[in-house]
């Protein structure tokens, strides 16, 4: 083939190994998909709390420092938006998600998070502090942080990462780069480069968790089969020493009918005395072998 004709499969190689990268596909193994569906729903349970905590501090310090009623209108969305997640949790039984509805209910639990991540991303138009470069990194830092920790402690749910995540930092990528001055450009920039550099170390750490997992259930699998064949060679060796049994009683057999024949001929005068007695001694060799 030519060069060119060669050449021609690449851009398609490379986006398919971006999508196989960046897109998380069903797991081959849908006892992996139950396990994290399980999971995600009682790791999460108790995270609408903190949530709540972490941004009630946020809101209040900016309603204190700018006296912008926009803080109290997020603070409005943000609590309302943990405290129907949290009903919605409380109601899902972790015991009762089924290996076939498994895959459909990790993505219906995981994309809920793209409500508090759209909240999030709201925060610095609702309130942005415009002219204090100050309060704007205080901003910045503030929403930085709380993403990064998120995606970290969401990595094993990786839809659940990237539907918080990238609303929440790109909200305040926008708003910095719309915003004049270079300073807020720059910061905008930094922005998404976090996001990017976030979000390809977590999908890194969604792939170990997720292989961890799946070699759990691997080495379950081979232990459970080594269990069956341990138990089929304990059968086999059972049903061997059936069978010499039986062989042995079966040799036995004409040994003791040759043995009574013997003790018959001994009233005789037909064999002579050393035959006889030559007789018995080969029977009684048979019968200690």
């Amino acid at each position: 083939s030519s060069p060119s004709s060669a050449r021609k499969p690449f851009p398609g190689a490379v986006l398919r190994r971006i999508r196989d990268y960046w897109v998380e596909s069903p797991n081959a193994n849908p006892l992996v998909d139950q396990s994290l569906a399980r999971a995600y729903v009682i790791d999460t349970f108790d995270t609408p709390l903190m949530a709540a905590t972490v941004a009630a501090i946020f809101w209040i310090t900016f309603l204190i420092l700018t006296h912008n009623p926009g803080a109290l209108v997020w603070g409005v969305l943000v609590h309302t938006s943990q405290w129907q997640r949290h009903r919605h949790l409380r109601r899902v039984d972790p015991a009762r998600i089924e290996v076939a509805t498994a895959v459909q209910t990790r993505r219906r639990l995981e994309l809920l998070m793209l409500v508090p991540g759209l909240i999030w991303g709201l925060a610095p138009w609702l309130f942005f502090p415009h002219d204090n470069l100050t309060l704007i990194l205080l901003m910045y830092f503030f929403v930085s942080g709380v993403s990064s920790v998120v995606i970290a402690a969401l990595a094993q749910w990786w839809l659940a990462a990237v539907c918080f995540s990238v609303p929440m930092f790109l909200g305040m990528a926008l708003r910095l780069v719309v915003e004049p001055g270079s300073v807020q450009l720059i910061m905008g920039c930094l922005v998404v480069s976090q996001m990017f550099a976030a979000l390809y170390y977590a999908r890194k750490q969604n792939r170990l968790i997720v292989g961890a997992i799946e070699s759990g259930f691997e080495k379950a699998r081979l232990a459970d089969a080594l269990a069956r064949q341990l138990d089929h060679v304990a059968q086999l060796a059972a049903q061997r020493a059936r069978i010499f049994a039986a062989a042995n009683h079966d040799l036995r057999q004409p040994m003791h009918a040759l043995a009574i024949f013997v003790d018959a001929l001994n009233t005789r005068s037909a064999p002579s005395a050393d035959n006889l007695r030559f007789m018995r001694d080969s029977v009684d060799a048979l019968r200690g072998s």
